[in-house]
């Protein structure tokens, strides 16, 4: 059985940018659009009142964009019961 990739959902309104000083620190800059962002935290929050985001760096090497957020919708329960679904157990 192969596994379906869920697609990425990125955070709307959200520009990440990381800043290294020479002494070897660095800071990470996060500008919000707030309606935007707003609009995008509506249409995602959970039963308990939640987001879940992921900050992850770009692979692609865009100075642009170096850093993005995204909807992160992992769930142990789902992925224990999707794992039970897909073993071949003999009982």
């Amino acid at each position: 059985m192969s596994k379906t990739k869920n697609p990425i959902t990125f955070a709307e309104g959200v520009y990440i940018r990381e800043k290294t000083f020479d002494n070897g620190s660095s800071v990470i800059n996060i500008d919000f659009n707030a309606k935007d962002f707003c609009n995008f935290m509506k249409e995602h929050v959970n039963d308990k009142g939640f987001v879940t985001t992921t900050i992850q760096k770009s692979q692609k090497a865009d100075a642009s964009r170096p850093m993005y957020m995204k909807l992160n919708t992992f769930s142990p329960k789902q992925a224990a019961k999707q794992a039970l679904e897909s073993t071949n157990l003999p009982f």
